[in-house]
């Protein structure tokens, strides 16, 4: 039974592999394209790793390490989210993702051979505490968004992953695979619904609800409220008929057409303003001209 559910999932990310080699309309002319190619990365890693969990299944130690930097791979793209505002996005990389990289991949690094066999990974609670400040971090920026649910799939999926070498995992190797088996399936049924939801149409009327919602999903909570507050601060000195809440831009009771074109003038100009640095102008036309 385990062979059988470990080629579906090799089948199921070599599809994903496959499908997702394009960048789809959320990051097309957006900041988000090192997340993206983080993200391909990491399902390259699910590949490589649900595939050789068939061809070498007694080679443990390196079964390990590849299993690991998957998990490791996997938290990337979402914290390359975190630093998507341009220009900071051209240093991202450098300052803050491979020093991640070198920091949550020291365990794997400490057991290379020099010399003698390569050693199993097990990591310390201090470790798989580090992985879960990051994650949080990480998948915590999307709670909320329409890829909330993708979002906690993933970090749950990395878990799983990394109970399998922790110092207090008592399980027999057949009882890791099951878990990395687990974590594979929860992993790509995120990335499936997330590709699903990132097509499914809002449900907004309005051109500028959908372009805020349309930012707010693609990148997270963290950028949108430091974007709503500005927005507001706007709104609030320049007296608009509305402000930005949580369920969009909320209008003030009676007001006249007039008032109404003037605000909906310095929403369009102040939303370009502050999402310039995120996405190009094309991506934002798109979403205005969807609800016309």
């Amino acid at each position: 039974m385990l062979p059988f559910l470990q080629l579906f999932m090799t089948l199921t990310w070599l599809v994903i592999v496959i499908r997702n080699r394009r960048p789809g309309s959320t990051v097309r002319e957006t900041s988000l394209r090192n997340a993206w190619l983080w993200s391909r990365a990491a399902e390259f890693a699910w590949l490589l790793s649900s595939l050789l969990s068939i061809a070498i299944p007694k080679k443990v130690a390196l079964l390990d390490q590849f299993w690991y930097w998957t998990a490791i791979l996997t938290i990337c793209p979402l914290i390359a989210v975190l630093g998507s505002r341009r220009p900071t996005v051209r240093v991202w990389n450098g300052f803050i993702i491979l020093p991640l990289l070198a920091v949550l991949g020291w365990p794997a690094l400490t057991v290379l051979p020099l010399g003698s066999e390569l050693a199993p990974i097990r990591i310390q609670a201090p470790v798989f505490l580090g992985f879960l400040l990051v994650m949080v971090m990480g998948a915590g920026n999307y709670v909320g968004t329409r890829f909330s649910f993708p979002a906690v799939m993933t970090a749950l999926g990395v878990c799983f992953v990394l109970r399998t070498f922790s110092v207090s995992f008592s399980g027999s190797e057949y009882a890791a695979a099951w878990s990395r088996l687990s974590a594979s399936a929860l992993v790509s049924a995120a990335v499936l619904l997330a590709r699903f939801q990132a097509w499914r149409p809002t449900s907004e009327t309005s051109a500028f609800d959908h372009l805020w919602f349309d930012f707010r999903d693609a990148f997270g909570i963290v950028w949108a409220l430091r974007i709503q507050e500005r927005i507001n601060q706007t709104a609030r000195k320049e007296k608009w008929a509305c402000e930005l809440g949580p369920i969009g831009f909320e209008w003030k009771p009676d007001i006249d057409e007039a008032e109404r074109q003037h605000t909906l003038e310095r929403i369009d100009h102040t939303l370009r303003w502050h999402l310039r640095r995120f996405v190009d102008p094309g991506w934002i036309d798109r979403r205005l001209q969807a609800r016309e």
